[in-house]
């Protein structure tokens, strides 16, 4: 990856390759040329801290486990745009289609498990249960846990605070935003997730292409805007791996821009970049 830049020399040419090389295998993710120009500006500007002029100082550095840096560059590699209600299909057909399946096939235990992977800052897992609450107010009992994963440790402790800029909440109307939201101090233009909703989150670090799995089978997965970053083989592996941690006739929602039909025999399309298992 040849680049130019006005930065310190050190993270160009065989470097940044070798750097783009490492985080593909630490996480799947594929660095473009244009999403590395952001992410050679915190290494570069983090190098600088730590007073290093070599860069093999630097990649000796990455491979001491004992110094967390590994930790700071793959929290480094993720792109952390979201929002509260992105992509609203997917919660009207959340609403209107997935979660009246499930209910009625789990109406006997009373338990539903949703994973909200590669969560980011917590608005989508917020906006799940949100909307899970509203639609079981009238069904009490319920045993109710959203999973929220990310590999980015830094962001995982934002979304556990569950506070946001009053401006993040606009996507929900006024009713919505006075039942789910409180001021969280006076004159900071915060608000916080009422606790009702947090609790009803569990945040864990998890790195997708590790060889993870969860003690629970989930009901709903969502995975959107992740796939993107990964190449074929992965998405492949990947999409394999959720099946695999599916319930009988569970559902994976994915980005609009992530159309995965024909992918895995064991998920039929459903619309809107929605899939069952078959």
């Amino acid at each position: 990856m040849s680049l130019h830049t006005s930065e310190p020399k050190i993270l160009v040419g065989e470097a940044a390759e070798k750097i783009t090389k490492l985080i593909k295998e630490k996480t799947g993710i594929n660095i473009s040329e244009s999403n590395f120009s952001a992410l050679q500006k915190k290494l570069c500007a983090r190098i600088a801290s730590l007073s290093i002029t070599e860069f093999s100082d630097y990649m000796n550095l990455l491979q001491d486990g004992s110094t967390g840096e590994m930790n700071f560059l793959l929290n480094s590699s993720t792109i952390n745009f979201t929002s509260f209600m992105r992509e609203k299909e997917h919660f009207h057909m959340l609403t209107d289609k997935i979660l009246p399946d499930v209910l009625e096939k789990n109406s006997s235990k009373k338990r539903l498990r949703i994973w909200s992977a590669a969560c980011s800052s917590g608005e989508e897992a917020y906006t799940l249960a949100i909307v899970l609450k509203e639609a079981l107010e009238a069904r009490p009992g319920w045993d109710i846990k959203i999973i929220a994963t990310d590999l980015d440790t830094d962001v995982l402790s934002f979304a556990d605070k569950g506070v946001y800029y009053k401006k993040r909440i606009d996507s929900f109307n006024p009713i919505r935003q006075k039942k789910w939201f409180e001021d969280f101090s006076e004159g900071s233009g915060q608000v916080r997730v009422k606790k009702e909703i947090r609790d009803m989150v569990e945040f864990r670090q998890l790195n997708l292409v590790d060889n993870w799995k969860l003690f629970d089978k989930m009901d709903i997965i969502f995975c959107r805007n992740v796939l993107i970053y990964f190449d074929i083989e992965t998405r492949g592996k990947l999409i394999s791996r959720f099946v695999e941690q599916l319930s009988s006739k569970g559902w994976l929602v994915v980005s609009r821009t992530e159309s995965i039909f024909g992918v895995n025999d064991s998920l039929q399309s459903i619309g809107n970049s929605v899939y069952q298992m078959k």
